[in-house]
């Protein structure tokens, strides 16, 4: 994965991508390297805690934080899982319009959704 993310390394960047390459370990060597990344994670990975695997009922969040790297799990029809650092895991939720209605979003949710596959 480092390879791909290689031309933005060292310039100060954030990095977008989904759970197939999210992992604490990996976000730990590009945050070292002056690129930040923001993306789903896989609740198994083993270096999350064991309650990352919980089910989570329909507006439920948890909420972690390692370090400054922040966690999110949230529910709004199914279980989305997002980790990122420098995002406060104390910052409010955002009021957003979603599939028609009116949800409070997590703000972690709400910046990988938001930037997700921007260029």
């Amino acid at each position: 994965m480092t390879k791909l993310v290689s031309p933005h390394t060292n310039r100060n960047h954030r990095v977008f991508f989904e759970n197939f390459f999210t992992s604490t370990k990996l976000l730990e060597h590009l945050e070292a390297n002056d690129t930040y990344v923001c993306g789903t994670v896989k609740c198994n990975r083993k270096d999350l805690p064991p309650c990352a695997k919980d089910k989570l009922r329909v507006g439920e969040k948890l909420v972690l934080q390692k370090g400054h790297f922040g966690f999110t799990k949230w529910n709004d029809k199914w279980d989305v899982s997002v980790m990122a650092p420098n995002v406060s895991p104390l910052a409010n939720d955002l009021e957003v319009n979603w599939a028609d209605r009116e949800v409070q979003q997590p703000v972690l949710i709400n910046l990988y959704n938001s930037s997700m596959g921007r260029c």
